[in-house]
């Protein structure tokens, strides 16, 4: 099967996940959910692992886990030798597991393949991720809430009279958002999980903080132009409302996506 993903991999693509990485640590105070045990030696895999930025940084808060981290590509990680103790390998997340990765796991982690799941059905991934898991290991699974998208606006002041900051491309794109997050499987993702034999599944939501919300918006900007366009017009016609809804945030209106992490265990029998 060919390789789904339809951003960039060039430094630039890095550097981006690399800042969302910290960008969302910085907002949720963790990388493991706290209602995970990381007691012991557990062992940890990130699935879709981008940059391997998720199990680097995991390593060096827990010393004595078993750190590993798999994607379809490994163009975008650190070589291996920079990486010690920390294993990396290509796998897609569609295919069937290697056998030696089936029931290994306590924890395994994914985080924004809302671009990869297909017809708005993520239970393929699901059942592959759940043969990676150890009974009673936990999975968690970080997305856009695409359902919560909403303006941050600030005001602007002329002789003492406040007026809210225009936003006319910014209203435009969150509305096509919203319509997409309604029915949007990140939205069901607790109880699809339940339908699909995981227990205790439950979803938290984190409200980006108004003085970060420019610097998601920012980088998930970046995320919109390294996106594949069809025609050189919707290349063209992307530019320009990127441009539009850029300026719009310098002047304080903002189109802000609260995160979501999913965290369901893998009964024990």
């Amino acid at each position: 099967m060919g390789d789904a993903y339809i951003l960039g991999r060039s430094h630039a693509s890095s550097s981006r996940l690399n800042l969302s990485h910290f960008l969302w640590k910085q907002v949720l105070g963790f990388n493991v959910h706290p209602r995970i045990p990381t007691t012991g030696s557990p062992r940890i895999v990130d699935i879709a692992t981008g940059t391997a930025i998720w199990p680097l940084d995991v390593a060096s808060e827990l010393s004595d886990a078993q750190v590993e981290g798999f994607d379809v590509a490994l163009d975008q990680c650190p070589p291996t030798y920079f990486m010690p103790g920390i294993r990396l390998g290509t796998w897609n997340v569609f295919e069937e597991p290697p056998e030696d990765l089936i029931g290994k796991y306590d924890i395994v982690h994914i985080r924004l393949v809302v671009f990869v799941v297909k017809n708005n059905d993520p239970r393929p991934i699901i059942k592959n991720l759940m043969k990676l898991l150890k009974p009673g290991g936990y999975l968690q699974w970080n997305e856009l809430d695409l359902s919560g998208s909403h303006l941050e606006r600030g005001s602007t002041s002329n002789a003492g009279d406040e007026e809210e900051v225009a936003a006319e491309a910014a209203t435009a794109a969150l509305k096509r958002v919203q319509g997409v997050g309604v029915a949007h499987w990140t939205s069901n993702l607790p109880a699809i999980l339940t339908e699909e034999g995981m227990v205790s599944a439950d979803k938290d939501v984190y409200i980006i903080p108004p003085p970060y919300a420019k610097i998601f918006s920012d980088m998930h900007l970046m995320m919109e132009e390294e996106m594949a366009m069809p025609t050189a017009e919707a290349r063209q016609a992307k530019r320009q409302e990127i441009a539009r809804i850029s300026e719009e945030s310098k002047r304080g209106a903002v189109i802000s996506t609260p995160l979501s992490v999913t965290v369901a265990r893998k009964p024990l029998s």
